[in-house]
């Protein structure tokens, strides 16, 4: 069975919201966060149905309310209407067809406009998400609960996979557990855990993220058994400012019980060479 999170290891959202209504800006929000794949293929979707309307409209009108043709009937005569749309959408302009009638030129200066206004929301669109800063900060894919600098700790690493410095980077761990109140409802309460070091002024390399499990900490005397059955996730958020983009920037993961190791330790991933730090990301989640 796979382990119940409300957020997963990429950062994304792992809730499926029912009943709530649509606007516009939940639609633009859709769009930005789209991936690069399928907001192409929707673009290109949308303008081929833009123009397989424009075009079908054309094709009803009859071939009299357009000059220049070459065909008048049949699938010819719709493919001329079609790329007649085509031409008309994008503002190309050929000119060996050309509308005849009010009715005609009436529908060409519509799609003209919706053209110019569709070219220009897409390009807006497009300019937006390539220019948005995304983070690269890769997280290990497990946390471990073991000694750390004599103390028994929560960590896990972390660590820049881009070529730039992320200042005033700061981390927020927090758990969430169910909890069954007296009135019967089961809640999903937030504990903030307490870290050794939360911020650093250029997150450049790595950074071993620690709690200390005290007598105080949610953790405490806690095994895998336990956190598993009170639906245990450790929730991840950094925030720092990119000073590649000029932008403010985060990354969020999660762990959930099963992804706790006990009494393990993440072998070292920096080396140094002829005066120079190395890093080796692929090792980021290894431990020994």
């Amino acid at each position: 069975m796979a382990p119940k999170r409300s957020l997963n290891k990429n950062g994304t959202d792992n809730i499926n919201r029912k009943s709530l209504r649509k606007n516009v800006s939940d639609l633009y929000h859709s769009l930005m966060s789209m991936r690069w794949s399928d907001f192409f293929v929707l673009t290109i979707c949308v303008y081929i149905v833009i123009n397989l309307f424009f075009g079908t409209l054309y094709f009803l009108l009859g071939p009299e309310g357009l000059s220049g043709l070459v065909h008048t009937n049949g699938l010819d005569f719709f493919e001329e209407c079609y790329f007649f749309s085509v031409q008309t959408f994008s503002t190309i302009g050929y000119g060996r067809v050309s509308p005849v009638g009010l009715v005609q030129n009436i529908l060409v200066a519509i799609e003209a406009f919706t053209g110019m206004l569709s070219i220009a929301v897409m390009s807006g669109l497009l300019f937006t998400k390539f220019s948005r800063p995304i983070s690269k900060v890769i997280f290990s894919e497990v946390a471990l609960i073991t000694s750390h600098r004599g103390q028994r700790c929560l960590v896990f690493r972390m660590a820049n996979s881009r070529l730039n410095q992320i200042v005033e980077a700061t981390v927020t761990v927090s758990i969430l557990m169910s909890t069954k109140t007296p009135e019967g409802q089961y809640l999903r309460v937030q504990h903030d855990l307490n870290l050794i070091r939360s911020r650093s002024l250029f997150f450049t390399m790595s950074w071993l993220v620690a709690h200390i499990i005290d007598e105080k900490s949610p953790l405490f005397n806690k095994s895998t058994e336990d956190l598993d059955a009170v639906d245990a996730e450790i929730i991840v958020s950094v925030l720092g400012f990119d000073e590649t983009y000029g932008q403010t920037i985060h990354a969020r993961t999660s762990f959930v019980a099963q992804e706790l190791v006990f009494d393990k330790q993440f072998v070292d991933i920096i080396s140094r060479t002829d005066g120079l730090l190395n890093i080796d990301l692929d090792k980021i989640s290894t431990v020994h």
